[in-house]
């Protein structure tokens, strides 16, 4: 259980710093309001999700292990848009690469952390029943 508590809160401030960062790219894309608008929304909704799971834990019942497990599989989805969203930036050299190269890094990290959240609560899960 410590585990997770430490994953959700390394998650917790990276989400915080993606979250920052896509609003910056936002302001950047004065010209691209519709790709600043998505960025800065699958940004802001992935540090939402992960505030829920650190909400939701540890599960105390049913509905909380639902919630959290709602909340990890928003984040991801969410990541993964963001993720395209990025690559879409750099592919149609809407930003360059290397602007780009930081938060795509911490998506990344994020996403690994989600990952590992999911499986240990998993893991938490199966070994409590």
């Amino acid at each position: 259980m410590r585990d997770v508590r430490g994953l959700l809160l390394l998650a917790f401030g990276l989400a915080h710093e993606v979250s920052e960062t896509c609003l910056d790219i936002e302001h950047e894309l004065g010209q691209h309001r519709y790709y600043g608008a998505q960025v800065a929304d699958a940004g802001v909704t992935v540090l939402a999700h992960i505030a829920c799971a650190d909400a939701s834990y540890p599960p105390y019942d049913a509905q909380t292990r639902l919630d959290l497990a709602r909340s990890l599989s928003g984040a991801r989805s969410r990541l993964d848009e963001l993720r395209g969203l990025l690559k879409t930036l750099s592919d149609r050299h809407i930003l360059p690469a290397s602007r780009l190269a930081s938060i795509r890094d911490q998506v990344e990290q994020l996403m690994a952390l989600v990952r590992a959240i999911e499986a240990e609560v998993r893991n938490s899960v199966r070994l409590a029943s």
